[in-house]
């Protein structure tokens, strides 16, 4: 089961969608206050399927968090890795 392809033309089989589960490392899925309400949902539906993942939500940043604030989104990677 691969999770790429090398032509990127090219449809992964099964879809990605379908083996995030299989993700066996800790995850954090991050996103920002004012990101748009699509990658928000898409933060949530990544929550539910990938088991021990958590979501951030780093304060005053839309969807480049790491430039809109840089403190927070160090500070929640620094904790993440431990």
């Amino acid at each position: 089961m691969d999770w790429f392809n090398s032509d990127p033309r090219e449809k992964v089989n099964p879809p990605t969608i379908d083996q995030i589960q299989n993700i066996k490392a800790p995850t954090t899925i991050i996103i920002g206050e004012y990101d748009l309400s699509y990658f928000k949902d898409i933060a949530v539906i990544l929550n539910n399927k990938i088991p021990n993942s958590s979501t951030v939500i780093i304060k005053n940043s839309g969807h480049i968090s790491n430039l809109e604030n840089i403190e927070q989104f160090n500070k929640t990677v620094e904790q993440q890795l431990g």
